[in-house]
């Protein structure tokens, strides 16, 4: 309980978990994760499921496209471009 829980649960709390959120989703923008070659999932069944044994992964950088160039692709396929 890593925030403890009842009347004296953890004033931020609810930032934090707002804050990782935002975090993971700033890093799947820019890079992927991989499991690397040789493992595979098994998970652990303890309070919460866990990967058995840890999970080795590989942070690979996802390309970035050009701006003008990603909008003008998605104006050809009909799609309307936010921002």
């Amino acid at each position: 309980m890593p925030f403890g829980g009842g009347p004296r649960t953890c004033i931020g709390n609810v930032f934090a978990m707002t804050e990782a959120t935002l975090v993971l989703a700033m890093i799947a923008r820019r890079a992927r994760l991989d499991l690397l070659p040789g493992f595979s999932l098994a998970v652990d069944p303890l309070v919460t499921l866990r990967p058995k044994g840890g999970l080795p992964m590989r942070l690979v950088a996802r390309e970035r496209q050009a701006p003008e160039r990603s909008r003008r692709s998605a104006a050809s396929e009909g799609v309307t471009p936010l921002g």
